[in-house]
């Protein structure tokens, strides 16, 4: 009995297993037949074999060495950081003002985040100015980037693409992206710099000139004021009569160069003294400073708002503008001076670098210690409010300490209300008024002293605005 039961089961088996190889049989020539089907497609499409195993793996080889290469370029490209006010589109992220699906509106970053431009071009420079941000990339064709308030033309005369890409509409008086800003540029002529003020751009480029755009009712853009003149839609980018300029700088509503040999050229709103030509009148032609800075060779001026700081190669500081705030009472008891004094410091120094900006002044000696005077938030606790003269910020609130690892301040910087320091190990230090979360620690408090800003990076140059700020950063492993 069980041996007819065996015998059964052997029989079901064998036809199970003969069923089984017809199966895939079948199967496995519908499978080329497919394969015969597609690769003709594929041959008309001039597309590969997707049946090739070969190809696909040399497919998948070169695809990801694109994608190494492409990840260890963007490692290696520095990085643009910003937070602060939204609203006006000074940080160029279209998802905080129109922010898709259930997400919030964001009308201040306060923390720094990463700008998507910097995924797309490397980021040479940025400038912060009122509501508006300037980028220089080292593209030959889209060198400057701007976004922001652009009512006065500051970031130039744009209007809406459409799908063709061809501008159409009303000029855009505000812009929530980065756009392409285009100069005449001569021939093999690159861009160096930019500034920003109230309502003005500057830019350097590599052959010394300076060219302007944007508001010019004070003369801030080295030319002649036109009455009636419509910012807004004249698109006139001027070239200012300077040559072989260094740096520019643009306060709010005046501009300063200076040249290789050391000469300081000004222009714009006179009204506190801070073109320095020795009147309270504005200037609408860029005119040669004189006072105690002849026959000195500045290397650098600095002035936020309407008080200006001037470095010469040998260390001295000069001072001029706005003294509202006891920012020069040391050489007057005016509240303007409208001409480059010397600004006697001994207990400061050799200086390095200088910064000034709303109401504060600040100067970094060779030492790497950075003394501060003027009124407002110095940094050095809530309790000090005013100084007349420059008193230092303890270098141990810059991490020069014990777990510092010889922590030196090496650059400084000021805003209309916060001030900044970058340190040798790349670190950046912020402290001041936090108008719209500008110092990007997380919060809307003010700080007194100087608080390490969370950066993945080491800062390599930095711009405050009145309630934004920028930092480019190189990546720690690069």
């Amino acid at each position: 009995m069980f041996k007819g039961i065996l015998s059964g089961l052997r029989i079901i088996n064998i036809h199970h297993n003969l069923h089984l190889e017809r199966e895939l049989k079948t199967r496995q020539s519908k499978h080329f037949d497919r394969v015969g089907k597609w690769r003709g497609r594929l041959e008309y499409l001039q597309r590969g074999d997707p049946f090739d195993q070969k190809k696909n793996e040399e497919e998948e080889t070169k695809i990801k060495n694109q994608i190494g290469l492409q990840k260890n370029n963007l490692s290696r490209r520095e990085r643009l950081y910003l937070w602060g006010n939204a609203e006006c589109g000074a940080l160029g992220q279209r998802g905080f003002i129109e922010p898709g699906g259930n997400r919030n509106k964001v009308n201040k970053m306060r923390r720094p985040f990463i700008s998507t431009l910097g995924h797309h071009y490397n980021i040479k420079s940025v400038a912060c100015g009122n509501g508006f941000s300037l980028f220089v990339t080292d593209d030959k064709e889209k060198y400057l980037f701007g976004t922001g308030l652009n009512q006065l033309g500051q970031l130039g005369y744009h209007k809406r693409l459409d799908e063709a890409g061809r501008q159409t509409g009303e000029p855009l008086e505000m812009l929530i992206l980065p756009a392409s800003i285009t100069l005449p540029l001569k021939k093999k002529e690159t861009l160096r710099r930019v500034a920003a003020g109230r309502t003005h751009s500057l830019a350097l480029t590599s052959e010394g000139r300076v060219l302007s755009w944007g508001n010019n009712a004070y003369g801030q853009c080295g030319r002649p004021v036109i009455e009636q003149e419509d910012y807004f839609v004249n698109q006139v980018v001027h070239e200012l009569e300077v040559e072989l300029i260094r740096s520019v700088v643009a306060g709010q509503d005046h501009s300063l160069m200076v040249s290789v040999a050391g000469e300081v050229f000004s222009c714009g709103w006179g009204a506190d003294g801070q073109t320095g030509l020795g009147h309270y009148d504005n200037c609408g032609q860029p005119t040669r400073l004189r006072g105690d800075i002849q026959g000195e060779k500045v290397v650098k001026v600095a002035g936020a708002a309407d008080c200006v700081l001037a470095l010469s190669e040998t260390g001295d500081i000069f001072g001029w503008g706005n003294s509202e705030y006891g920012q020069l009472s040391s050489v007057t008891s005016e509240q303007q001076v409208n001409s480059p004094t010397w600004l006697r410091l001994p207990e400061v120094g050799k200086v390095v670098d200088i910064a000034s900006g709303g109401t504060v002044c600040l100067v970094l000696n060779d030492a790497g210690e950075v003394w501060v005077w003027g009124y407002g938030i110095l940094g050095k606790g809530p309790q000090l409010e005013t100084s007349a003269t420059p008193t230092l910020i303890p270098c141990t609130l810059f991490g020069d300490n014990l777990m510092g690892n010889g922590s030196k301040v090496e650059k400084i910087f000021a805003g209309i209300g916060h001030q900044a320091a970058v340190t040798n190990h790349g670190d950046f230090y912020i402290w001041g008024k936090n108008r719209e979360a500008c110092l990007g620690l997380h919060d809307d408090e003010d700080r007194y002293f100087p608080i390490k800003v969370p950066i993945g990076g080491r800062v390599t140059q930095a711009s405050l605005g009145c309630d934004h700020s920028a930092v480019v950063v190189k990546p720690w492993m690069s």
